[in-house]
């Protein structure tokens, strides 16, 4: 029978120190902190400048100006800047 025939084989003992698990585990998490950070400046900035929106829906300032008494579109006012949401304007290209 075959089961006559098979030998178990001896499972490898792999010891190592207690130092080499807290530097594998720093390399671990500063390698994982790296690609977070790569991963976020990928992305595309949350809020866009008018100008830039003006420009992406191909629009005048004064539509953007309606839009914001209509509620339609409303803008985040940073100091004297006007910018917008990525989200909001995403939502109204869907809805265009």
């Amino acid at each position: 029978m075959i089961k006559d025939n098979v030998q178990p084989i001896a499972t490898p003992l792999i010891a190592v120190t207690e130092d080499y698990l807290r530097a594998f585990a720093a390399q671990i998490a500063e390698d994982t902190r790296k690609q977070i950070e790569a991963e976020n400046a990928a992305k595309e900035p949350e809020l866009i400048p008018r100008m830039e929106v003006i420009k992406l829906l191909g629009v005048d300032s004064s539509t953007l100006w309606r839009w914001e008494r209509l509620s339609y579109l409303t803008p985040v006012r940073l100091g004297c800047k006007v910018m917008y949401r990525r989200s909001d304007l995403n939502k109204l290209k869907g809805g265009i």
